[in-house]
């Protein structure tokens, strides 16, 4: 990369440069770095009363079928 700091100092090249070594150096930081692998995930939580029964068997007399 270039010595130069300012950036309105920089020829056209220069700034290509440094932008080539930035994401050059980005990529290998990307490429060399271990996989993350995550926890397992919890268990989805277990049916309840509600979600299994939505309507009840007997209403106010009347039998569903």
């Amino acid at each position: 990369m270039s010595s130069a700091v300012d950036p309105d100092s920089m020829t056209d090249q220069e700034r290509l440069n440094e932008v080539a070594g930035i994401l050059a150096a980005g990529f290998l930081r990307l490429k060399c770095r271990r996989g993350y692998i995550p926890d397992a995930p919890p268990d989805p939580p277990g049916p309840t009363h509600m979600a299994t029964r939505s309507v009840p068997e007997k209403t106010a007399g009347i039998h569903r079928n």
